[in-house]
């Protein structure tokens, strides 16, 4: 759409990445739903099993949906957990091989994704792009 304002084109693209990974995901038969691909991100980005609430941080979500997502996906196999010794009540999380296939998936389907956002664009504009992003979300994280 044709828009003067920029929230609603920022909105677009929000919109439209989210269709092309919900279309794409049950394409592909994944088991996963589209807004927990965060998760399998944090984790993969990790070289230790992360503790629940530096996972709480850098997702944002709420402490007790985060603890329903992985818990569902330990259940399923891709996420494992291994309690902490000195504190029963805490534990840290890692991706289990078949979690890590599942992020290898998502790993194609963003490069497939980014080769359509980035097809009329040149080196430089695109490094332009992402470094302009980059400070608007610092401008914004004060809000």
């Amino acid at each position: 759409m044709n828009y003067d304002c920029i929230v609603l084109k920022l909105r677009d693209v929000t919109t439209l990445t989210d269709k092309f990974y919900a279309k794409r995901i049950k394409e592909q038969g994944l088991p996963i739903l589209m807004n927990h691909i965060p998760l399998f991100y944090i984790l993969s980005g990790s070289e230790k099993p992360l503790a629940f609430t530096e996972i709480f941080n850098m997702w944002g979500i709420s402490k007790s949906s985060l603890s329903e997502v992985i818990n569902k996906y330990h259940k399923m196999g891709f996420i494992e957990k291994f309690s902490s010794a000195d504190d029963k009540r805490s534990f840290t999380v890692a991706l289990t091989e078949e979690g890590k296939e599942i992020r290898a998936v998502l790993s194609k389907l963003e490069d497939e994704l980014l080769s359509k956002f980035y097809s009329n664009f040149g080196d430089s504009m695109r490094e332009n792009f992402e470094n302009n992003v980059e400070k608007v979300i610092e401008n914004l994280r004060d809000i």
